[in-house]
């Protein structure tokens, strides 16, 4: 019969090194596989108004700061 401590370190790193294996697996097919296209409800578009100067009301009639 083997010793548990003899198969303890084995096991341990068969394991961590497939979970670590297949993290890295599905972090690749996640970033290579195209997602699903999925109909999404939009906004309509945002009026986009001219940007114009501000007018500032009395302009002409302030000091100039110094």
């Amino acid at each position: 019969m083997l010793n548990f401590q003899a198969d303890f370190w084995p096991v341990f790193w068969t394991i961590l090194s497939s979970a670590a294996l297949l993290t890295a697996v599905l972090c690749c097919a996640v970033a290579i596989v195209p997602a699903p296209r999925i109909r999404r409800h939009h906004q309509p578009p945002v009026r986009q108004h001219r940007h114009l100067p501000a007018k500032r009301p009395h302009a002409g009639h302030l000091p100039h700061p110094a």
